[in-house]
Formats: C-alpha cells, sequence, structure tokens
C-alpha cells in the first residue's frame, strides 16, 4: 500500500474514533485531536528524540514510556498511534495523517483553506477582502493564509485545495510575451510562404 494510503487510512479511523467517542463533546474531541496530532508531529521531527525512536537498540516498550513522559497530557490514542507507527517503520507519516485529519475536518465543518500570495504583505482589509471572493467562488467558509512572494512581482495568487487563481503581474507578462512570440512567429511564416509564392511566379 502507498505510504499516502497509510496516511488517510490513519487520519479516517482517528477520525471517526472522535466522532463517537462523546457526541455531547464532538467539536472540542476533533479539536483536541488536531492539537495532540500536531503536537505529535512537532516531538516526534525533533531530531535527537526521533533517532531515539527510530533506533533499534531501544525496545518497543522503552519508546512508548519515553512517549508518554514527552507527550504529558496527550490522550492514549495519539501515544498509541506513534508507537504503532514507529513498529511499522511509518513514522514519517505523522505530518501526512495530521494534514489529511485536518482535510476531514475542514469537510466534516465545511470549511475550505485557501492561502494568498502577493509581492508584499497585505492590510487586514485586503485579506478580508480575498477571503470574501474566494468565499463567493467556492460557496463556503474560507479559512485564509497569507505569505510574501516578491517574484510575483503584483497582483496576487490564490491556491485553493488543488485550485490555482494566478493574477499576477509576472504571469501576465508571461502571457504577453508568449502573445509577442507567437505573433512574431506567425508573421515570420506568412513572410516566408509569400517569398515562396513569389518565386514560384
Amino acid at each position: 500500500m502507498a505510504r499516502k494510503e497509510w496516511a488517510k487510512r490513519y487520519a479516517m479511523a482517528i477520525f471517526q474514533l472522535a466522532l463517537v467517542a462523546d457526541p455531547a463533546k464532538i467539536d472540542k474531541i476533533l479539536d483536541s485531536w488536531s492539537c495532540q496530532l500536531e503536537l505529535a508531529e512537532q516531538v516526534s521531527s525533533q531530531d535527537d528524540f526521533r533517532r531515539f525512536l527510530l533506533h533499534a537498540k531501544f525496545s518497543v516498550e522503552v519508546k512508548a514510556d519515553k512517549i508518554k513522559k514527552v507527550l504529558v497530557g496527550v490522550d492514549s490514542l495519539i501515544h498509541n498511534l506513534l508507537i504503532n507507527l514507529i513498529s511499522k517503520g511509518l513514522l514519517q507519516e505523522i505530518p501526512r495523517i495530521q494534514i489529511e485529519y485536518q482535510k476531514l475536518l475542514d469537510r466534516y465543518r465545511k470549511v475550505e483553506r485557501a492561502e494568498v500570495f502577493s509581492a508584499t504583505s497585505l492590510s487586514a482589509t485586503q485579506k478580508q477582502q480575498v477571503a470574501t471572493y474566494v468565499e463567493q467562488l467556492v460557496e463556503r467558509e474560507v479559512i485564509l493564509t497569507s505569505a510574501v512572494d516578491e517574484t510575483i512581482l503584483g497582483g496576487f495568487v490564490i491556491k485553493v485545495g488543488d485550485k490555482l487563481l494566478d493574477a499576477s503581474i509576472r504571469t501576465k507578462l508571461g502571457r504577453m510575451k508568449r502573445d509577442i512570440n507567437s505573433a512574431r512567429t506567425v508573421a515570420l511564416v506568412s513572410t516566408m510562404g509569400n517569398r515562396g509564392v513569389k518565386k514560384n511566379e
């Protein structure tokens, strides 16, 4: 099975357990486990701790005990997840599991995540305008994050899931360049064709 499918399976299992853990506290549990997965990812990615978890010298029991001491207050489900991943050689899948879990949570809450890239930092008002624009496109609530990318020169690029809305000056200039080159090619071909006709005459 592909590693991506492993991550989806683990994320789905955790998500389904969260939904049935306590019907009266579903939202609280969903958020809590999301934070705990993120914490587990951060802790397990630290070089020293990661080397310890992957070292064959230490038994699973020793690693499990260490995980409980490091991840204090974390649900036993997350502890068991880490031990299970270690035993299967899938510890590196923690980040992907966390991502897949968040996707399930967003889908459950009918929320879309979007990221806007601009040449300079956007103001709070501009961010709200972009968020409102994207919400109109996807017809659901949008959680927007922003980042600066000076290479786009101006305008903006919005990423929503696997879709990309590119309204950057960089892309517009690229299109203009392609159009100019295309026009030059057509003109050259036309000129050569006319010369050929005259020669035949």
